[in-house]
């Protein structure tokens, strides 16, 4: 079974419509229909909507694992780690013996967030040392899909954060919010994921 059935099946199930999806997700009908046939698949914050507006959790619409319905435990939490403890979560995905939790921001991603804690004053006042950011990681980067959105992504052995800018040459570039430019020399290999939210202290 594929992604595009199990949309179909839970579509047919709670009575939906395309329309329903497109007035939802401002998506195009045309969106909808490449999702549903299987020409293209929901992806990122899209996909989050979808899984919501279909009562389902994203892992099972993408891949058929896990339970179908999301949790009713409202308890769902996600580890606040400082830079040094992300890193090290995403490389071994082992999380320190004491953690920081905070709670979950879009229902069925406690899995595979996490909070990631503003180090600086540098970007202050808009978001202040401290302030949390929610970063849903991703596999599958789509450029065109994190245009205009806040991404963490891997620079010189540190986590930064911000918006994905293209460059001449296929060259891209995280343009920070002090609007200074890190060059991203191995461009979306760089992106960890997208930020959700931010939690200012």
């Amino acid at each position: 079974m594929e992604i595009s059935d199990r949309i179909k099946q839970r579509m047919s199930d709670l009575g939906i419509k395309g329309v329903d999806i497109t007035k939802a997700l401002g998506v195009t009908s045309g969106g909808v229909s490449q999702w549903v046939t299987g020409a293209t698949k929901p992806s990122g914050e899209k996909l989050l909507g979808l899984a919501s507006l279909l009562k389902c959790n994203p892992e099972w619409l993408v891949a058929g694992r896990g339970d179908l319905a999301p949790s009713d435990d409202h308890t769902q939490v996600v580890p606040v780690l400082s830079n040094l403890e992300a890193r090290a979560y995403l490389k071994d995905k082992a999380l320190p013996e004491k953690v920081k939790t905070i709670a979950e921001a879009q229902a069925g991603t406690a899995h595979i967030a996490f909070g990631l804690v503003e180090d600086s004053e540098q970007f202050e006042p808009a978001i202040m040392e401290g302030a949390i950011y929610y970063v849903l990681p991703m596999r599958i980067m789509n450029p065109k899909m994190l245009q205009r959105r806040l991404l963490a992504c891997h620079v010189d052995g540190h986590i930064v954060v911000g918006r994905l800018k293209s460059l001449a040459m296929g060259k891209m570039a995280l343009l920070m919010a002090d609007k200074s430019e890190v060059v991203l020399e191995h461009g979306l290999k760089q992106v960890i994921g997208l930020i959700t939210s931010i939690h200012n202290p």
